[in-house]
């Protein structure tokens, strides 16, 4: 029995799932860490009070404000770590020249492709939206009480005005995306890929990012528009590319979810879900045949 063999392998395979207990630990930390800046302001404008001091804390620590404080800095952080990560994995899998005096490293840019790259990164963005959109009404129907779950969770992200709507904005539309991005397409996918087929690799980003998710039918989605990201992302090598849809679907969902339908009868339902399909693979080839005109 080759023990050195089976010792690199295991070593491998958790390496391959260390960046999802990473972002993990990020998330958690984050809110322990604010936990206790938010303890010390309350002692500090207490003034001498202590009479409904936990009610207080637990009402706070579950506020809107509180929450997207917490995942700004988790996902500042994030992106911090994940991009130095990912910079490290591309250093290591540099080339090198002819001369080999000229060392690359590879960069992703949008620079070189077809313009109907960016009309087919929009058209799988929105149609992605929609099928997600179907994936949250068919699971309700299935499990009622996730639907309660999930829509508390998506009520506390409603804009009320003020900093906190710019915490929302920014986390959910910029920062999120990208630290996720960098976690799941750039970081586990590199990871996998050096002992993993692409297969593979896609549905262990997809089982992670999913995972992270707070509930049943985010979780669910968040899996099937991963999956989907990984391809691009595994297709296209261009994490610039899967950031910029993550932020496009984001935006959607965020700004224009409440006219995203799926049809009052069973014919329209289908109808529009099988419309969403079909967009989102016309949107996914319009990608791919961008990234292999670029190669070519």
């Amino acid at each position: 029995m080759n023990t050195v063999g089976t010792g690199r392998n295991l070593r491998s395979f958790l390496m391959c799932m260390l960046p999802g207990f990473v972002i993990l630990l990020l998330q958690n930390g984050a809110v322990v860490f604010c936990s206790q800046i938010y303890i010390i302001w309350m002692f500090l404008n207490a003034d001498g009070r202590s009479a409904g001091f936990g009610e207080d804390f637990a009402r706070g620590i579950t506020s809107t404000g509180f929450l997207m404080g917490a995942s700004v800095l988790y996902a500042i952080i994030g992106i911090l770590v994940f991009s130095l990560w990912y910079r490290a994995l591309n250093l290591s899998e540099i080339t090198v020249s002819s001369d080999d005096d000229n060392h690359r490293i590879k960069k992703d840019t949008l620079r070189g492709y077809p313009p109907y790259l960016y009309f087919g990164m929009i058209i799988f963005a929105i149609a992605a939206q929609f099928v997600c959109g179907y994936v949250v009404v068919i699971l309700a129907k299935m499990e009622p009480s996730w639907l309660a779950d999930y829509e508390k969770l998506t009520n506390e992200l409603v804009f009320s005005g003020g900093w906190v709507d710019i915490l929302v904005a920014a986390y959910t539309i910029i920062l999120g995306p990208v630290c996720e991005e960098l976690c799941f397409r750039a970081v586990t996918c590199k990871l996998c890929r050096r002992v993993m087929s692409a297969r593979v690799t896609n549905i262990i980003q997809a089982l992670f990012f999913g995972g992270m998710h707070a509930n049943p039918i985010q979780s669910i989605y968040a899996f099937v528009f991963g999956y989907f990201l990984g391809m691009i992302y595994l297709e296209t090598d261009n994490l610039l590319i899967t950031i910029l849809i993550h932020i496009l679907f984001n935006a959607c969902g965020m700004y224009f979810g409440e006219y995203i339908g799926t049809g009052a009868m069973p014919a329209s339902f289908f109808a529009i879900f099988l419309c969403a399909m079909m967009a989102a693979y016309w949107g996914y080839c319009l990608i791919i045949k961008a990234a292999s005109q670029k190669k070519n």
